[in-house]
């Protein structure tokens, strides 16, 4: 049981690397995404206290081209929190990491 739980632990690790998200909007790279328009990414001047979504910030040459740039997400959106007052130290996922799960779960459809 142990060597499948690393196996498993080593399999969501070759995952994570391909979890990439826009910077301005947050939106998951996939099928629907990758060529669209991203509609927070529509001015020039970011504000300054814009952290953005991702461990990587784009040149400010990109700003405001409408485009998404889609990086790795900031490990605080992926932090797990702990309930210190449950007996069972029950674990909770943000809302965030949660969405990605679901969206990169969800089967991709090939038209021809």
């Amino acid at each position: 049981m142990a060597e499948w739980a690393k196996l498993t632990d080593k399999f969501a690790a070759q995952l994570k690397k391909y979890q990439l998200i826009c910077f301005y909007c947050g939106s998951v790279l996939d099928d629907g995404t990758v060529n669209a328009k991203c509609k927070v990414n529509n001015v020039q001047a970011v504000p300054d206290d814009f952290k953005g979504y991702t461990q990587e910030v784009p040149a400010k040459s990109y700003h405001g081209n409408v485009r998404h740039y889609f990086a790795k997400p900031r490990e605080e959106l992926f932090r797990t929190y702990y309930d210190p007052e449950a007996k069972d130290k029950i674990a909770f996922k943000t809302p965030f990491h949660i969405t990605i799960e679901l969206i990169l779960s969800k089967p991709v459809s090939y038209t021809h």
